[in-house]
């Protein structure tokens, strides 16, 4: 799960995958992409805050047993159920924009295997990911959503 913050009014808002949302004073903003894996953010103010999946293995009511067990198994860099600070060093799944309207980046999926995918960013404009502007990223594959459009 991936909130935003924002340094000029303190405000924290959890970004969902069918609305571009921001900040109470309207200086940052984002959304996850249609990948529902990566998301876009904007603004000068806007910092990303990430709460690992494992963290909600035991709450999320679609997952199976088995898919319960695999995300209390799995661990990340940060440990299996960790928070942390986005836009790290080697943080793929941020991509940011200048402006904190929005709306996300236009992308396009390609399916790997069932584990990934090859995502490449068609959107005209400018763009980086982990201070780079790559031309595509590799990242996890998320066949259902756990990101509802309420608040």
């Amino acid at each position: 799960m991936k909130l935003i913050y924002c340094d000029n009014c303190g405000d924290i808002v959890r970004l969902i995958e069918t609305k571009w949302r921001k900040c109470d004073c309207k200086k940052s903003g984002g959304q996850y992409n249609i990948d529902l894996v990566t998301a876009t953010i904007g603004g000068k103010f806007v910092r990303v805050f990430g709460i690992a999946n494992p963290f909600f293995a035991d709450v999320f009511p679609h997952f199976t047993d088995e898919g319960r067990q695999w995300y209390r198994d799995k661990e990340g860099p940060y440990g299996i159920r960790d928070c942390w600070w986005g836009e790290t060093k080697g943080d793929k799944q941020i991509f940011r924009i200048e402006s904190a309207n929005g709306p996300r980046l236009k992308i396009k999926i390609k399916k790997m295997n069932k584990n990934e995918n090859k995502i490449f960013i068609i959107d005209k404009r400018n763009f980086i990911i982990d201070n780079e502007k790559p031309k595509f990223i590799i990242t996890e594959r998320i066949v259902k959503s756990s990101f509802k459009g309420k608040k």
